[in-house]
């Protein structure tokens, strides 16, 4: 979630610049954790269970970091770990963003997101 908050207040504040600050760690949040569920399952009744299969986008995520991180550590097991770890943090930087998202539009001052 400290990630997902920081990516958006980072877009927030710096995002318009020619960098682009965090625009692209937001756009992953919200396509991974948001807009890829939301059409997988929106779309399951008109699609007979056909758009389920978006599902296994998941699958290739998870394919992806594991191949590149195999390279690096060598253990099939530690890449397999760390694979799954980055796609379920998706879903935490999508709650962070939405936490930011939240903190703006009341405006409160923004927190900083600490571990305990």
């Amino acid at each position: 979630m400290r990630s997902g908050y920081a990516y958006a207040q980072g877009a927030n504040m710096h995002g318009a610049s020619p960098e682009r600050h965090f625009a692209r760690e937001n756009l992953r949040a919200w396509f991974w954790a948001f807009l890829l569920p939301v059409a997988a399952l929106g779309g399951a009744w008109p699609s007979k269970g056909l758009s389920l299969l978006l599902l296994l986008l998941y699958t290739v995520l998870f394919t992806r970091v594991y191949l590149r991180t195999r390279r690096r550590v060598g253990s099939a097991l530690d890449a397999a770990a760390y694979a799954f770890a980055c796609v379920i943090s998706k879903f935490a930087e999508f709650v962070g963003l939405l936490k930011f998202y939240r903190t703006q539009l009341r405006g409160n001052p923004l927190q900083l997101i600490e571990h305990r």
